[in-house]
């Protein structure tokens, strides 16, 4: 049986049971029904006089066809006139209505507004403790379905997750605007059933390389026609109140910069932006720099990361820098915090980065995340790799925390992402997730480490010394408090997570290296071992970049 929840002109809620009840057009079959309990009932005659009146009036409002198979109905069944009119007309229906299993294939405008009935009068009645016996509620079951109920009514018949929907019909009901309420109404119902589509569906499908890649391109020629030499202007607005606020940055009324991303700094501040009448609604980062050497080179590190790895499809574990802009000015014209007006009230640059879901610190603290050690040796996995993809290009990182690694959320899973590395290959199973290596700011490259030092050979053993000491730091994010680990529970991650790190510790410390980038392969036949990542799959096994990613 069907239970549709229909509004009709005065907003009020009606419920009807559509079970069958065509003889012609929708197939009715009486034995499905239980029969209606009359044993031990008095009725008066008014009683009877007045339903024979109803039916009569109820038969009167439909073919002469369809009547003949209300008669054979129950007395559940027959009262239709508790329907608005244009229910009563069944068969001006389309098939996908008047069909009681094809429910997702009516149309949108009657799913929108259809709460589902997640239990029937008899079961709500029951969980809320009435002794009530089943000739009674069977009784009151029948009374409801042919009675015309009021929103009162409705109300206890709806579950709780729907109720919300009745109270805003009430508001509308008793507002002046009633058609306007509705508009709203369903306006707020399609927003949200939007939002979750794009959430689930869109966003994800977006952050997969091949799309990231994409957007990069579009991105790119997007802001082509932007000079490089641009500064931000203050975003005021006019509030409720008429006052005049602050409310961001923006470059030619092109680029927003709507709210600041994170503490102050005096290395950096960022900030979400937006791109006007960009496609796709894509959230970027703006970091806001000094003019100096340092940033001059973290500028350059992502530039190089951009062009060379991630366009190339050689990485996945960098962020894409998109462009960067450089403001010469020296006027005192921002009146923000300290660290912010230090920025802005001298030169500075303003990179747009790929903004990414959350940092890695944000992952490990999760409880649901700690308890699946699958997880977090995939991404403990992928941590290594990106620090071996950065040292590939000549340079250390000697800040490897755990906000250092980004990580952006996927929709591949079931498949295999495909590593060379030195010339062996690797396979590391997809879990969802994106881990990215990110904040250059302290790196060192190896061509300025072999200038510092007069001596070739203490330039390479330094280099390789620095390069396990990145490794062997974001280690640490995923060991337990007992074992001196940056967990905040003193036993997750488990031992099993816990030792795998403990043995690649251990390893590294005890291992003498003659070049850095055996560092890596060691690592990943210690997560081999394990079955983190493998070296060799099945045929017909899905791999999900068709271009392998090279170190």
């Amino acid at each position: 049986m069907l239970s549709v929840l229909y509004r009709n002109k005065n907003a009020l809620i009606y419920q009807m049971n559509i079970s069958k009840l065509l003889a012609k057009s929708v197939s009715y079959d009486t034995s499905s029904l239980k029969p209606q309990p009359t044993r031990g009932l008095k009725r008066s005659m008014s009683e009877k006089s007045e339903k024979s009146e109803r039916s009569k009036r109820s038969e009167e409002s439909v073919p002469r066809s369809i009547a003949r198979s209300v008669r054979s109905a129950p007395r559940s069944v027959r009262s239709v006139r508790s329907a608005p009119r244009s229910i009563r007309s069944v068969r001006s229906a389309p098939r996908s209505v008047r069909s009681v299993r094809s429910v997702r294939s009516a149309p949108r405008s009657v799913r929108s507004v259809m709460p589902q009935i997640s239990e029937t009068p008899e079961r709500s009645k029951k969980s809320e403790g009435s002794h009530m016996s089943e000739e009674r509620s069977e009784m009151s079951m029948r009374s409801a379905s042919t009675v015309k109920q009021s929103p009162k009514q409705m109300m206890d018949i709806i579950s709780p997750t729907s109720r919300h929907i009745g109270s805003f019909i009430k508001d509308i009901d008793m507002s002046p605007n009633r058609r306007a309420k509705y508009k709203e109404f369903i306006k707020r119902i399609r927003a949200n059933k939007v939002k979750e589509f794009v959430k689930h569906n869109i966003i994800k499908k977006y952050y997969t390389h091949e799309k990231r890649i994409k957007y990069f391109n579009y991105i790119t020629k997007f802001l082509k026609s932007l000079d490089e030499n641009v500064c931000l202007v203050p975003k005021r607005i006019i509030n409720d109140n008429g006052e005049d606020i602050f409310n961001g940055f923006s470059i030619h009324d092109m680029i927003y910069l709507d709210k600041q991303i994170g503490s102050d700094s005096v290395y950096g501040v960022i900030f979400q932006t937006f791109i006007k009448n960009a496609l796709g609604g894509v959230p970027i980062a703006t970091k806001l720099m000094k003019v100096n050497k340092k940033n001059l080179k973290e500028i350059k590190i992502n530039n190089n990361i951009t062009t060379q790895l991630q366009h190339n499809r050689l990485s996945r574990h960098f962020l894409f820098s998109y462009k960067s802009f450089q403001c010469m000015q020296n006027k005192n014209i921002f009146t923000t915090t300290n660290n912010l007006s230090g920025i802005l009230n001298s030169d500075y640059y303003m990179c747009l980065n790929e903004m990414a879901h959350g940092d890695l610190k944000m992952l490990v603290t999760d409880i649901k995340i700690l308890r699946d050690e699958d997880l977090l040796l995939n991404l403990a996995c992928q941590c290594m790799i990106a620090i071996a993809s950065f040292h590939k290009l000549g340079y250390i990182h000697k800040d490897c925390h755990w906000g250092n690694f980004l990580y952006h959320k996927t929709n591949d899973f079931g498949g295999y992402y495909h590593y060379i590395i030195n010339g062996e290959d690797y396979f590391l199973p997809a879990y969802g997730y994106t881990v990215m290596i990110y904040d250059f700011g302290m790196a060192e490259s190896k061509q300025d480490i072999k200038n510092s030092f007069r001596k070739p050979g203490q330039a390479d053993n330094y280099f390789i010394e620095k390069s396990i000491d990145d490794y062997t730091r974001i280690m640490k994010a995923f060991m337990n408090k007992q074992n001196g680990g940056w967990s905040i529970y003193k036993l997750l991650p488990n031992d099993i997570v816990t030792d795998v790190m403990k043995e690649l510790r251990e390893y590294l410390k005890s291992t003498k290296y003659i070049n850095e980038s055996n560092i890596i392969n060691d690592i990943l036949d210690i997560f081999n071992k394990s079955g983190v990542i493998n070296r060799t799959i099945q045929r017909r096994t899905k791999i999900i970049n068709s271009t392998p990613f090279v170190i």
